[in-house]
């Protein structure tokens, strides 16, 4: 929608739609969860998995459920809140790890 107004529209129309989107993405990061996911491999096999949030001290047991696996970005459910993951910093060795776990 903003794409249309900013190509096709008259001129004035682009300083609102670039506010109007300057502010939708500053609400969308001030809402994402931030904290450290651990993943720790169990003796039985599988793998046990605990968030700790950016404000507090010691990570809890959760149980993330993969909702989106693509080549750049991650999606996961963790506590009912989606946290989308950019891997791409991570070692190539790591994330092949992980995305075998989140496949299982």
């Amino acid at each position: 929608m903003t794409t249309v107004v900013l190509i096709h529209g008259p001129g004035w129309l682009a300083v609102p739609a670039v506010a109007w989107l300057l502010l939708l993405g500053g609400w969308l990061w001030r809402g994402q969860a931030r904290g450290e996911l651990h993943m720790l491999p169990e003796p039985q096999g599988g793998w046990s998995w605990s968030w700790r949030p950016e404000s507090a001290d010691e990570a809890v047991p959760v149980r993330p459920g993969c909702t989106y696996l693509g080549p750049w970005l991650i999606a996961l459910e963790i506590d009912g809140r989606t946290t989308w993951l950019w891997p791409d910093s991570a070692p190539a060795s790591a994330l092949r790890q992980l995305r075998r776990a989140l496949v299982r």
